[in-house]
């Protein structure tokens, strides 16, 4: 009976699958692409459970902050980007964005956008290329084909080569006598000097002459010119009232820097004249 038992128990172990020897996931067979109807092991609360791809899903989705968030099987929302979505396309916005090691998009940003001349569009033939020259430089535009037209307004501080004819206004001869040297023919006249001058008053004898005075004119040439005129009535001076016997005459002529009056009595009798004070004047 012994024997009978000892060979009953040997066939029961024959006939028992052996037990499996434990295993590590590197020595596992590799899985073939995923369908969504797989299981997944799962250890929760210290027992074994079985777990879905969903259920994985929503846990690694749930994760998720910030301003991205994911919902259902690949429903992702980008916050910060749809806040901004209306920025978009601005013609005075240029979008920036910062991307992270994986190419996502981590920040975008908007400033003030500046074009570049080549980026416009619709500018006539040879536009941009003068646009992007110095003005006063080789290759500038020239406005208005060389011609500004007539302007609302403008200051011509530093105009110049304006000729005389392009000036309106002017009297009857007065531009002729613009463009002409000074005291050349049809020129205008420039006082020199100006002042005064007292003559002597000591007897002059006949057919002699007084001494010159002489008055300082700055920067007067011996080619100028001199006017001059008493500054007061002298019909009653003795030796310049009108009288039948002659009076005596006055003879100025201009030096380097001086003007000369000489006084002369071109008469048969000596005269001493009385006090006169001659204005005059230097011009060329």
């Amino acid at each position: 009976m012994r024997r009978h038992l000892l060979i009953a128990a040997g066939l029961l172990a024959l006939l028992s699958p052996a037990k499996a020897a434990d295993s590590t996931v590197t020595a596992l067979t590799a899985a073939s692409a995923l369908g969504g109807t797989e299981l997944f092991y799962v250890v929760q609360g210290g027992a074994d459970r079985k777990g879905t791809a969903a259920q994985n899903a929503a846990y690694v989705y749930g994760l998720m902050s910030g301003d991205a968030t994911a919902t259902g099987l690949g429903a992702l929302t980008l916050a910060t980007v749809n806040a901004n979505v209306g920025t978009f396309g601005s013609a005075t916005s240029c979008i920036t964005t910062t991307q992270n090691a994986k190419g996502l998009t981590t920040a975008i940003s908007a400033a003030t956008c500046t074009p570049a001349i080549g980026s416009i569009t619709g500018l006539g033939t040879g536009v941009a290329t003068a646009l992007a020259v110095n003005i006063g430089s080789a290759g500038a535009p020239v406005l208005f084909n060389g011609a500004l037209g007539t302007p609302s307004s403008g200051t011509l501080t530093n105009v110049t080569g304006l000729p005389i004819a392009g000036i309106t206004g002017l009297g009857t001869g007065v531009a002729a006598q613009l463009a002409a040297a000074v005291s050349a023919a049809g020129g205008s006249t420039q006082t020199i000097a100006a002042g005064t001058a007292v003559l002597g008053t000591s007897a002059i004898t006949s057919g002699a002459c007084a001494t010159a005075v002489t008055a300082t004119a700055t920067n007067t040439a011996t080619t100028d010119t001199i006017s001059f005129t008493p500054n007061a009535d002298i019909t009653a001076v003795t030796g310049y009232a009108p009288v039948t016997t002659g009076g005596l005459a006055i003879y100025p002529y201009p030096t380097a820097n001086n003007v000369n009056f000489k006084v002369c009595n071109p008469t048969s009798s000596s005269i001493t004249p009385g006090a006169v004070t001659l204005n005059w004047r230097v011009t060329r």
